[in-house]
């Protein structure tokens, strides 16, 4: 309703934001699972897949979305808090994309089971 009446909300970037810190979360289980050799082919999907939704967020919650009311960012604080995220996924990003892109499932298992404990520690 308060989209319809060209307001915008903070309870959307506020569920997007949160919605992050539990994918990021998730980045370090599935890459921990195929590490593991559990499920490796379904778990290298759902990795993809989640790895796709936080890029996506990420770009809906930096620069908006009008067709649900988000607005682009123009806070400095929210900015800063912001670059903090983009410098985490810059350096987590490249780890979960060769885990989830490998050539095969061998090739994905043994690139996780290198990359668990660094994106772990991050």
């Amino acid at each position: 309703a308060s989209h319809r009446a060209g307001a915008s909300t903070k309870g959307l970037l506020v569920d997007i934001a949160t919605r992050q810190k539990t994918l990021i979360l998730r980045f370090s289980k599935e890459v921990l699972l195929i590490s593991l050799g559990y499920a490796v082919s379904s778990t290298r999907s759902v990795l993809g897949e989640v790895a796709d939704l936080f890029e996506a967020s990420q770009e809906a919650i930096i620069f908006g979305v009008d067709s649900v009311g988000l607005p682009k960012l123009d806070k400095m604080c929210t900015m800063r808090q912001m670059r903090d995220v983009t410098f985490y996924s810059m350096q987590v990003m490249p780890m979960v994309r060769e885990v989830a892109n490998a050539e095969s499932n061998s090739q994905s298992r043994a690139t996780a089971s290198s990359t668990a404990a660094p994106l772990a520690a991050l």
